[in-house]
C-alpha cells in the first residue's frame, strides 16, 4: 500500500487553525518549495479568517519570490 501523494511544486495542504491562549488563532500547513522539499509554514493572527489570510499572502509571497515565472523548456542552466 502506497502512502499520501506528495504535493505539487509551488502547492500546499490543508489549512489548519488552532486558537492559543490569550486569543490568537494560528494557521498552518505543508508547503512544497521549488526545491522539491515540503515545509510547514504558519501565520497568526486575531480571528481564525485572519490567519488563514495571513498564511495564504505568506504562501503567494515565497510563490513569486522564486523568480522564474519566464522559464521554460529551451531555458539555459543559468537562466
Amino acid at each position: 500500500m502506497s502512502g499520501r501523494p506528495r504535493l505539487a511544486i509551488g502547492t500546499y495542504g490543508t489549512i489548519t487553525t488552532t486558537e492559543l491562549p490569550g486569543g490568537q488563532w494560528d494557521a498552518k500547513t505543508r508547503y512544497r518549495d521549488h526545491d522539491g522539499k515540503t515545509r510547514q509554514l504558519r501565520a497568526r493572527g486575531t480571528t481564525a479568517a485572519k490567519a488563514k489570510a495571513a498564511l495564504k499572502l505568506k504562501i503567494r509571497d515565497r510563490q513569486h519570490a522564486v523568480g522564474h515565472d519566464n522559464l521554460d523548456a529551451d531555458s539555459t542552466v543559468a537562466q
